[in-house]
């Protein structure tokens, strides 16, 4: 005799599964949120040999941050570091939003290291399918975490560029004069707020520091 095949099974365990994405997408947006606070809040890694890494370390010890140099070799690779975040990323080139898949994206016809202004920008917020694809799309996770005084480095053809935040604004998507090209050198990185929207863009405006 031909056993029935079991419906009422088959539609728990579909169930199940929905119910288990659901919570996963519930809780995914604050997976970061929730590392940060455990683990990363007090710390500042440097990932590179840098040229500042002494005001790197003395900013984070006013903070009371642990401080992690991991001395890795110096990237090959245009990266956008940001110690006081933990963010190590690829600066990518493209012409349209779609390169900010693969990192941190220089927007076309910006400056570059050393000229005018050099805009980046990030994803504050996406899913992802693979975990560097997730890890690109939560590059600016934290951005808004980043501090006047703190410093960022950029590392273009084997050089690194060191930057201080000077200024933080929140500005309308239409506000695109955030992208203009300035007289002296800036570093000026974006993202969407609030986190997981795009209604607004939050700025971080830094200079170079100078050696």
């Amino acid at each position: 005799m031909k056993k029935r095949f079991n419906f009422t099974v088959i539609i728990y365990i579909l169930l199940g599964i929905s119910f288990l994405v659901g919570i996963f997408l519930i809780v995914y947006p604050y997976i970061p949120e929730i590392k940060y606070q455990l683990i990363d809040k007090n710390k500042t890694v440097v990932p590179y040999p840098s040229v500042i890494e002494k005001q790197i370390k003395d900013e984070g010890k006013k903070e009371n941050k642990e401080i992690v140099v991991e001395q890795k070799e110096i990237p090959k690779d245009n990266r956008l570091v940001i110690p006081s975040i933990g963010v190590d990323i690829a600066i990518v080139e493209g012409k349209t939003e779609k390169a900010l898949n693969g990192g941190a994206w220089r927007i076309p016809g910006t400056g570059k290291p050393g000229m005018s202004n050099l805009v980046i920008a990030g994803h504050r917020m996406s899913y992802g399918f693979s975990p560097d694809e997730i890890r690109s799309k939560l590059s600016f996770y934290h951005l808004d975490k980043l501090k006047e005084g703190e410093y960022v480095l950029v590392y273009w053809q084997g050089k690194e560029y060191p930057y201080v935040v000077t200024e933080t604004k929140i500005v309308e998507p239409t506000q695109i004069e955030i992208e203009a090209p300035t007289k002296e050198h800036i570093l000026t990185l974006y993202t969407c707020t609030p986190m997981g929207t795009s209604n607004q863009r939050l700025v971080k405006i830094a200079k170079p520091v100078i050696l």
